[in-house]
Formats: structure tokens, C-alpha cells, sequence
């Protein structure tokens, strides 16, 4: 994930970095920044998230963070209805 950023935006982590991934996992192949998020990586990113079983996450204190999927969906979700407020 933080190789994508790097690609797309030329940060190491870019704010709601997690956010906007996982929005494509579920709408398919897009921009984001300057980089065109393919099938294929996003294939890869689904993979990894289910063979896991979460996602990681920008946390203050740690950096970046592993967060279960249960609680990683809730935090998508709230995410996405503050978006849409």
C-alpha cells in the first residue's frame, strides 16, 4: 500500500490512503493520483487482505497498523458516511 502511495502521489502513506483503496477493491480499476489502479493490483490487494484477514492502516502512535476485517469494515463504513454528509 505504501508502494502505491509512493507511485500515485510520491508519499509514503497519503492521508486516507487505506480509505480509497479499499473503495476501489469494490468499485474496480481507477485513478488514484497519477496512478491507474489495475484489476491486477487490485486482485493482489484483495488477496492479501483476505489471506490476513484485515488491512493495514495509518495509526499515529504505531506508524501503520494491522486492524482485523470485521473492525476494518466498520471503520470503511463510518468513513463513507461521513463522505457522503
Amino acid at each position: 500500500m505504501g508502494r502505491i502511495s509512493e507511485l500515485a502521489y510520491c508519499a509514503g502513506w497519503k492521508s486516507g490512503l487505506e480509505f480509497y483503496l479499499w473503495k476501489l477493491l469494490s468499485d474496480g480499476p481507477g485513478e488514484f493520483g497519477c496512478l491507474e489502479i489495475t484489476q491486477e493490483r487490485i486482485n493482489n490487494l484483495r488477496s492479501l487482505s483476505v489471506a490476513s484477514g484485515g488491512w493495514i492502516v495509518w495509526d499515529r502512535e504505531e506508524d501503520r497498523a494491522f486492524v482485523p476485517l470485521n473492525e476494518w469494515q466498520q471503520r470503511f463504513a463510518e468513513w463513507t458516511n461521513r463522505k457522503r454528509k
